[in-house]
């Protein structure tokens, strides 16, 4: 499975006080920053697959929810597919 830019979606990251702005793609249903050369996966409340990483704001998308708990930021079904 390839990762795919989402168009027009945007995330802010932060890691040791310095913000990025980075593009999102989708892998599955999950959702992802692109950081480097590598991904990230966007989860619940900030966080992130990377443990010094948070993401901070998230550009509105309608295909784009946010899960409860600790569940990973994930599209909606049957959307942006």
């Amino acid at each position: 499975m390839l990762f795919h830019v989402i168009d027009d979606c945007f995330v802010v990251v932060r890691e040791r006080g310095v913000f990025r702005q980075a593009k999102v793609y989708r892998r599955g249903k999950h959702v992802y920053a692109g950081v480097g050369s590598g991904f990230v996966r966007l989860m619940h409340q900030g966080g992130t697959s990377r443990p010094n990483m948070v993401w901070d704001d998230l550009s509105a998308h309608v295909d784009i929810r946010i899960a409860t708990g600790g569940c990973p930021v994930m599209l909606i079904e049957g959307k942006a597919a």
